[in-house]
């Protein structure tokens, strides 16, 4: 049923794959393994552990809980990043027809009003020397942001220059806390599951572990894993991690004394994901404003660069007069 209703048509021919394999025999952990690149191992360790311990309803209920949460929170940290981008791709496109449609004909303006480049007020050489410079280097232009962003792939695709960037990332302030809270939010909710689910401490934490997708902070995460195996507690290992705040090793230390590990993890990752809520909300509250008076401040002035000059002549003909 799945499969006839799924639109992708590789997913569909997947779910197909699938169901005939359970029809043959295979068990669901086996069918689904088969396809490891999209069902992750995360989930598929919740299969497999639900289909031995006859839990799978209860593991399933939990692996689409984890799944709509990632969604979520994938959702409201696109937002943060596509927002400003397309706000900043538009004032760019906007001022790019302003230079190359408005400012020439003012140019010719200019020269029917016998002005020279020379009678022109400061502000309005400078507009007028950036537009003929975006006119006359467009291609050049064009060319070296298509050769910046395919460096930037280029650089993110290989795993040296995917670690350096992602250590960049969580230096940089507001983009740090976002980043680190996300991703917090997420292992801990991994690991809450796993760890309520029956995995063993170390299992859990590698596998909570393997869905972090930022190197840099997945690289300190990983000491914890080291720190447990070295005989550390498990505060103690978080405690040794520089990049965990020290209010959740705290909940973690409770979490661990009072035998409520899973449940305290839940709450660190609540924790996270409102904390997260709150500042995409602040941050989003405060950008629009100020793209707003950005906005205005570019176009005024460049407005302002081409009319002036058009209004001192009136003045002095009016003088004259």
């Amino acid at each position: 049923m799945l499969a006839r209703q799924e639109k992708n048509h590789s997913l569909r021919e997947k779910l197909e794959v699938v169901t005939n394999d359970i029809k043959n025999g295979s068990n669901l952990f086996d069918s689904f393994s088969r396809f490891k690149n999209i069902f992750g191992g995360v989930y598929l360790g919740l299969l497999r552990t639900g289909e031995e311990a006859g839990r799978l309803y209860d593991l399933l209920e939990k692996a689409a809980d984890l799944l709509e949460g990632k969604i979520a929170m994938k959702r409201k940290i696109v937002s943060v990043i596509s927002y400003p981008l397309i706000i900043i791709f538009l004032i760019l496109v906007l001022v790019f027809v302003i230079f190359m449609q408005i400012v020439p004909k003012f140019q010719t303006l200019y020269g029917q009003m016998g002005l020279t480049l020379d009678d022109l007020p400061l502000i309005t050489k400078v507009v007028i020397s950036v537009a003929e410079f975006v006119r006359n280097n467009f291609f050049i232009e064009l060319g070296s942001v298509v050769f910046f962003f395919g460096a930037l792939y280029q650089i993110y695709s290989s795993e040296r220059g995917k670690l350096f960037i992602d250590r960049l990332l969580i230096k940089i302030p507001f983009v740090k806390d976002i980043i680190i809270k996300y991703f917090m939010a997420r292992f801990a909710r991994n690991l809450s599951v796993l760890f309520e689910s029956g995995f063993s401490i170390i299992v859990a934490f590698e596998r909570s572990e393997a869905i972090v997708s930022n190197m840099a902070v997945k690289e300190q995460l990983h000491e914890v894993v080291n720190n447990l195996e070295r005989g550390s507690t498990i505060s103690e290992a978080f405690y040794k991690v520089p990049i965990v705040p020290d209010i959740t090793c705290e909940m973690i230390a409770i979490g661990e004394q009072t035998a409520s590990f899973d449940k305290m993890l839940n709450n660190v990752a609540d924790f996270y994901e409102k904390d997260l809520d709150y500042m995409i909300e602040t941050f989003m509250n405060w950008l629009e404003p100020s793209i707003i008076i950005i906005l205005g401040l570019i176009v005024g002035i460049i407005l302002l660069a081409v009319y002036l000059p058009v209004f001192a002549l009136a003045a002095k003909v009016k003088i004259n007069v």
